[in-house]
């Protein structure tokens, strides 16, 4: 089938549309070596990034307002890894989660959680246009990785649940350490003209199973701005809250843009009494791109609380992911492993050859579906539950692991570690 892609892909193409249960074959599987710094090291610089949106603009007709969740973003400003791997990536787990939490003030563990969570966000800024955009899942693609802590591993598998819109789902777990990370993701882009805002409707929990504590985090919106004019900057705007109900202990903070990447907020504790306002405990303070300080309100001491070099594009542990050649049809490195490859390469006519084969494989399988087809109906997820329950404003189900670690598993853990 011969397919005319919009005018900012490198040429018009021809690809040969395999019609199966499988996914296309890989001329490649056993080159690995690609994968090895695509967490750490920037790929392709964009040089004409201003042309090549107004050309994306013109070919779907963007008009401010209008969602960008259907928008076919060419290979040249794609993120090496899917989503899902992305996700994972964001979720890296840190030294100070390794710890047992049991042993901890409740301030020390809100504060911990905290920080994950922030500088989770702090991966996201920076100027330019490359590597913005991660693939986007097909439905069912799985994505399956591992840390090793040398006297703990955590894993993490992740999973596309709905395809039109996005929605993705998450579980991390650390048995000996006793917590477990659970989310559902759907990235709602719209096009602002100069900009563009990506909310993330998500539901966030992050638990200590021991303690029965859970921590929520609400995303802050991601803004690209000078689209078509000056350098392009990716950064925060609105606000990240981070709450712990058992415990009392909440943080507002904000995002103000276009302020070279500032933050600024405080940590509260709930009163006990009905009415009362909350007592802010710490201030926090600094850039998203270098440091964000805490002070403690009791005694203004001031310190580095959460750091750049310390997000995930300075991943702590190494993440460990099977061989691509050993990978199932549909995880994620395996469904995208040839543009993958083509991007690292730098060949960009071969890697829009290759996303293009993705894509319209999946179409073409979702021309044989049955014409009363219902995602809510026909579609099950394989590692995670639809609860019936809505996250945010969009409507976006919510999801959560069907196997959860539990407090019998947690001290199933400890007494193996005992023998």
């Amino acid at each position: 089938k011969n397919t005319t892609c919009p005018s900012f892909f490198p040429r018009i193409i021809s690809v040969r549309i395999l019609v199966s249960s499988k996914m296309t074959s890989s001329t490649h599987l056993d080159d690995n070596s690609i994968y090895k710094d695509i967490h750490t090291i920037p790929g392709v610089e964009m040089k004409n990034g201003a042309s090549l949106l107004t050309s994306v603009i013109k070919n779907f007709s963007l008009k401010p307002g209008s969602g960008m969740n259907s928008v076919q973003c060419p290979p040249s400003i794609l993120k090496r890894m899917s989503v899902l791997e992305m996700y994972a990536l964001l979720a890296s787990p840190r030294s100070y989660l390794l710890q047992d939490w049991t042993k901890l003030s409740p301030e020390k563990r809100f504060l911990n959680v905290l920080r994950w969570f922030l500088e989770q966000q702090m991966y996201y800024p920076q100027k330019g246009l490359q590597e913005v955009k991660p693939y986007n899942p097909i439905l069912g693609e799985e994505f399956k990785c591992s840390w090793d802590h040398q006297n703990s591993v955590s894993t993490c598998l992740c999973e596309q649940v709905k395809h039109h819109p996005p929605i993705s789902s998450l579980y991390l777990e650390n048995k000996k350490w006793g917590f477990y990370y659970q989310q559902t993701i759907q990235p709602l882009t719209t096009f602002w003209g100069t900009k563009t805002a990506t909310t993330l409707e998500a539901d966030n929990r992050f638990k200590i199973v021991e303690l029965d504590e859970e921590y929520t985090s609400q995303d802050p919106q991601a803004i690209m701005r000078n689209l078509l004019f000056g350098t392009s900057i990716l950064e925060h705007s609105d606000k990240m809250v981070v709450d712990c109900k058992k415990t009392g202990l909440y943080a507002v903070l904000q995002f103000p843009e276009k302020s070279n990447w500032s933050v600024n907020g405080f940590v509260f504790k709930r009163s006990e009494v009905e009415g009362e306002k909350a007592t802010p405990l710490f201030k926090l303070e600094g850039s998203m791109r270098s440091t964000v300080d805490i002070i403690n309100l009791k005694n203004q001491a001031k310190r580095a609380f959460a750091q750049y070099k310390d997000s995930p594009r300075h991943p702590e542990f190494e993440m460990q992911v099977k061989p691509v050649s050993e990978q199932a049809e549909n995880e994620s490195r395996r469904v995208w492993h040839d543009l993958t490859y083509h991007l690292v390469k730098r060949d960009l006519s071969a890697a829009s050859d290759a996303k293009t084969v993705v894509e319209e494989h999946q179409r073409a399988l979702r021309k044989q579906r049955p014409s009363d087809w219902k995602w809510k109906t026909h579609h099950k997820a394989k590692y995670f539950d639809n609860t019936g329950e809505i996250v945010g404003q969009g409507g976006t189900p919510k999801f959560e692991y069907k196997q959860r670690m539990t407090k019998d598993q947690r001290q199933d853990a400890e007494e193996e570690e005992m023998d």
